[in-house]
């Protein structure tokens, strides 16, 4: 069964198409990272989104290397992240829309990313 508040989505920058994992550890780590819990992300959202979405797409990029095993630092750094992500405003209402659609998922869907083989 896959878990409908899971997403994935990339980030080109670059020229390179950098994948991100948003779930329930990139979540996690936003907590972790950045202070923002998950009862707290629509405060976050609504009161500065610039900041906020690229931190989870950050956090999202982190959870997709640990996940493979690649590591942390083979990462653009958290800024050049921020400078592809608010790009212009294109880019950025089409990461938050992949974003957003992760913290709202349609209940009809089983999500757009399925478990990890065992």
């Amino acid at each position: 069964m896959a878990n409908a508040l899971r997403g994935e989505l990339s980030v080109k920058i670059n020229n390179a198409s950098v994948p991100a994992l948003i779930n329930m550890n990139a979540f996690r780590l936003l907590s972790d990272r950045f202070n923002i819990t998950l009862a707290g992300i629509d405060e976050h959202l609504n009161d500065d989104p610039l900041n906020t979405i690229p931190k989870i797409v950050f956090c999202g990029m982190v959870n997709h290397c640990q996940r493979t095993g690649n590591p942390e630092g083979a990462l653009p750094t958290f800024e050049q992240i921020c400078a592809f992500v608010c790009e212009d405003e294109t880019t950025f209402t089409q990461i938050t829309n992949d974003v957003l659609a992760t913290l709202a998922p349609d209940p009809a869907s089983e999500g757009n990313a399925v478990a990890v083989p065992k």
